[in-house]
């Protein structure tokens, strides 16, 4: 009979690197910071609520896409919010 899963050293070591990733993270994780975090939810703001034309003469915020993408549509389906806003780049971190 083998042994089940979370008795497998690798499977203990790396679920322990999570849980320790996560209680760090979420002691030390800033959420908002007052730099341009602030213009990329306000652009991601406009996208989800707003019609959205995916045209390549964009400024920065072109590069940006893959973050800002899901930060709208969690804003789109949870409303405005620091937690709604964050919670995708933290799950990007994971």
């Amino acid at each position: 009979m083998t042994k089940p899963w979370y008795k497998n050293p690798f499977h203990q070591a790396f679920l322990s690197i999570v849980i320790l990733y996560c209680v760090l993270a979420g002691v030390f994780f800033m959420g908002l910071a007052f730099a341009d975090d602030f213009s990329y939810v306000g652009y991601a703001w406009n996208v989800g609520t707003e019609r959205f034309i995916l045209s390549m003469d964009m400024d920065f915020r072109a590069l940006r896409l893959p973050m800002i993408l899901p930060t709208a549509l969690f804003l789109r389906l949870f409303g405005l919010g620091e937690v709604q806003a964050v919670l995708p780049v933290f799950l990007y971190s994971l």
